[in-house]
């Protein structure tokens, strides 16, 4: 019997995972939500900086939350069932505190209350994207449909506002 060693073929699409697409895209997304979001979690923020903090929670972040939250769905299929809930959870938080996030900051006498809002969210987001990053580290590029790849799409931090803020 004559056999024949041949050394593996390494796959090159193994290391292409959606883990680091999301990591990307978040480290970005979180230098903004510093950027605009942490002022206002001090109660003597100002007037513009609470302004510039609602323009992007409307301008930016609800659009890139829902997007998150689609692209989850497409992926749901790849996660494990203990980490689909964790991370539905977290989207239960976050809708929770962006939706108080935005009633906060167009009222008046809101500052006190808008600052401890601010830092539980920056702290909830932190905590999303990690987990994401985490879910989507075993997801090959090569495995996802087609409107997922259209959805991270509109993950490319080129294509969002804040892409010449950060050089």
């Amino acid at each position: 019997m004559n056999t024949t060693a041949t050394a593996p073929q390494l796959d090159t699409r193994v290391g292409d995972t959606l883990s680091t697409r999301f990591t990307v895209a978040h480290d970005n997304w979180m230098c903004d939500g510093d950027r605009f979001l942490r002022p206002v979690a001090d109660a003597d923020a100002t007037f513009w900086e609470r302004w510039a903090a609602v323009r992007y929670f409307e301008d930016q972040l609800q659009q890139r939350f829902q997007v998150e939250r689609i692209l989850l769905e497409e992926l749901r299929a790849f996660l494990t069932p203990e980490m689909n809930e964790r991370l539905w959870m977290q989207a239960d938080r976050l809708t929770r505190l962006l939706g108080t996030f935005g009633r906060l900051g167009r009222q008046r006498e809101s500052a006190r209350e808008l600052a401890h809002t601010t830092r539980e969210l920056l702290e909830a987001l932190r905590l999303w994207y990690a987990e994401i990053e985490l879910a989507a580290g075993g997801i090959r590029l090569s495995d996802v449909s087609r409107e997922g790849i259209r959805l991270l799409g509109e993950l490319n931090p080129a294509r969002c506002g804040w892409a010449d803020a950060h050089g």
